[in-house]
């Protein structure tokens, strides 16, 4: 049997019992309710799910077996972020492989978003939990992270994963992290970049943009499209005034986050045959049944945080030459974030390889998972070349830490 007949074989077994592509391919019916789940180190097993540090830990969609860190980072104060005192942000680290992978999720949405890449980057049946250490983690605000208070911007994001990073050891040596953002977690990337480029040997960037950046692109290029904008500002208004269900929101964002042609399709793994918009509704409700609900003041700090990222023309141009290795991706169907944004990134970062993928909307990591694993593969072996030439080993920055 093949490493993919395997995967394909374990999804099956899932798809059985959970909701397509609910959690890891294999996991038990009754995975989000089990207890001591992540076995610690020593065999103890708690009687609640506990991190290193016997803090308790919310369920997890992600396979115990492949992790070997999880637990809260503690992010203490810096002088250059808005929170006064220190908060606790939840990470796992999947994998025990040497190419260090970090995975920043978007706008209002947990670490969980990223399972397709975490299941393939280390699945132990293909061999790459040997290869890649996988890191994913909830943003300040949302999930299973703190809502600290203060207003919140992309640079004090980026300033959070580097105090992680840093208690990771992960930053001990030059040019061994690769960075992959969509959307909001794109934006903190690019912050990343500019600020300690020398820690980071690649950069993939998914359906994002550098800001509003006025004088350097439309106002038209910076803003949403239309229909974004529309279901956006309903979705805002419909939940404060209470107009709309559950139900009616959750089919709001599906359709913002992947296009109406491919929802419609009916779903591969799925053993009913239903079409993806009724899988990806199944799978959106049990996640959330499940997960920490934050506080509306958390969703509203990233809102602003969103709206006020900026990084200029010269920012771009200095993160095309100290990057070894940049991918920018973006869907010709996005609703959320224009497609021309990414050609404007393109026109600055001109070493990065440019995919637009046809058909494809916001949510690219779970729409395209395979074409997206495999550029991020290329993109780090890439980086990890590069990194080894004299021109990228020689250049130095200063850390902001």
């Amino acid at each position: 049997m093949t490493a993919t007949e395997a995967i394909q074989r374990d999804a099956a077994v899932t798809a059985a019992f959970l909701p397509v592509g609910a959690a890891y391919a294999g996991a038990p019916h009754d995975l989000l309710q089990q207890k001591g789940a992540f076995q610690l180190q020593g065999g103890r097993k708690p009687s609640q799910r506990r991190g290193p540090n016997n803090e308790e830990l919310d369920p997890s969609v992600f396979n115990p077996a492949t992790a070997t860190h999880i637990g809260k980072h503690v992010v203490p104060v810096h002088p250059k972020c808005s929170h006064s005192k220190p908060f606790k942000m939840y990470y796992e680290v999947h994998g025990k492989g040497p190419v260090k992978l970090v995975f920043l999720m978007g706008l209002a949405t947990s670490c969980a978003g990223w399972l397709a890449q975490v299941e393939h980057f280390s699945h132990a049946t293909n061999g790459n939990t040997d290869k890649y250490s996988t890191l994913v983690y909830d943003q300040r605000g949302f999930g299973s992270s703190d809502v600290p208070k203060g207003r919140y911007r992309t640079s004090d994001m980026a300033y959070d994963l580097l105090s992680l990073l840093q208690a990771l050891r992960w930053l001990d040596e030059p040019r061994q992290v690769h960075l992959v953002g969509v959307s909001m977690g794109g934006m903190v990337t690019l912050e990343l970049a500019k600020m300690t480029p020398q820690h980071f040997a690649s950069i993939t960037l998914i359906s994002t943009t550098s800001g509003q950046n006025l004088g350097s692109k439309s106002i038209t290029t910076g803003m949403p499209p239309f229909k974004g904008v529309a279901a956006f500002t309903d979705v805002i208004v419909s939940s404060i005034l209470r107009t709309k269900s559950p139900r009616q929101h959750l089919d709001a964002m599906i359709e913002l986050l992947f296009p109406d042609a491919w929802l419609d399709e009916a779903h591969p793994d799925d053993p009913q045959h239903r079409s993806r918009r009724e899988c990806l509704r199944e799978m959106f409700i049990f996640r959330f049944r499940y997960s920490r609900h934050a506080p509306p003041d958390g969703v509203l700090r990233q809102i602003t945080a969103v709206f006020t990222h900026g990084v200029s023309a010269s920012e771009l141009d200095r993160i095309n030459m100290e990057i070894p290795s940049i991918t920018i991706i973006t869907g010709d169907q996005d609703h959320l974030v224009n497609p021309k944004n990414s050609d404007h990134l393109a026109a600055h970062l001109h070493r990065a390889r440019f995919v637009k993928l046809k058909d494809s909307g916001h949510a690219l990591p779970l729409q395209r998972a395979e074409e997206i694993n495999e550029i991020i593969d290329q993109t780090a072996k890439l980086g990890l070349d590069r990194a080894q030439e004299n021109y990228w080993k020689d250049r130095t920055a200063r850390s902001v830490l």
